[in-house]
């Protein structure tokens, strides 16, 4: 792909995405609305279920428990249905309408996120350097073997891609 092809794909990712988000508020207000009207959550399941991988379904979910007459389903059947119907609720659509549902539950930056392999790999090489460099480990026999295991273990998971990379070069 060349630089104006993907230029061409990041640009209708980002009105593609502006769309969505529209649409998604749109439906949202939607099922808002049903649920007021007719004590029926059903509309606000579907549109949960139907948020794409990658989508930011908490901020959904955080919006309609904020805006519409439903509560959160924490029964055995919430995979089934998410929310349920919130009884004596005084729905505030222009309220809702004045906020995007993306607006709730922001997400991190990315410097925030905890990265667990850059923690482990550090921790590992820290480990390394002082085994090298002769110094005393305070840490028990347990704690040792649970730690050289793991860095065996990301051994092989390194082994692994290089090889799994290595196939696809050769293909």
């Amino acid at each position: 792909m060349d630089i104006k092809q993907l230029n061409s794909k990041i640009k209708l990712i980002r009105t593609n995405g502006a769309k969505l988000d529209a649409l998604i508020q749109e439906a949202a207000i939607g099922c808002i609305e049903h649920a007021a009207a007719h004590g029926d959550v059903r509309p606000a399941n579907q549109l949960w279920d139907a948020m794409p991988n990658g989508s930011r379904r908490n901020a959904l979910g955080m919006y309609l428990l904020q805006y519409g007459a439903m509560k959160l389903n924490t029964g055995k059947d919430k995979e089934q249905a998410r929310f349920k119907f919130k009884k004596d609720f005084e729905t505030d659509v222009a309220a809702a309408r004045a906020v995007m549902w993306h607006s709730f539950k922001p997400e991190k930056d990315l410097a925030e996120e905890f990265n667990l392999s850059g923690k482990l790999q550090s921790l590992l090489k820290a480990y390394t350097k002082a085994v090298s460099d002769g110094q005393a480990i305070k840490a028990s026999p347990d704690e040792i073997q649970v730690l050289e295991s793991l860095a065996a273990a990301l051994r092989v998971q390194e082994n692994i891609k290089a090889t799994i990379k290595l196939e696809k070069l050769a293909a």
